[in-house]
């Protein structure tokens, strides 16, 4: 995988986990600023967050609304939601 999709698959696991914040918290949705562009700033991934942050940068530059956000770090997926699967035998 090259550098480049490496950073999109990251950024779109982050994007997805962060969609899933906003509608678990909307109280925090409702602080980012209408039309701005958010960028995750990844804590645990210094080279991903120095790249978003550049990005960041670079949007302000062309006068577009931006909001950080800022990402200590993301809880381990767990490995199945599954509780107590019951094998059903089917009869030949």
């Amino acid at each position: 995988m090259t550098k480049e999709k490496a950073w999109v698959t990251k950024n779109m696991i982050l994007g997805f986990e962060f969609d899933k914040y906003l509608i678990e918290h909307p109280a925090f949705a409702k602080r980012i600023p209408n039309g701005s562009t958010v960028f995750l700033l990844p804590e645990s991934d210094k080279e991903l967050c120095r790249r978003n942050r550049a990005l960041a940068e670079k949007e302000r530059l062309h006068g577009k609304k931006i909001a950080l956000v800022k990402i200590k770090n993301l809880s381990p997926l767990p490995k199945s939601r599954i509780h107590q699967p019951v094998l059903a035998t089917i009869a030949a």
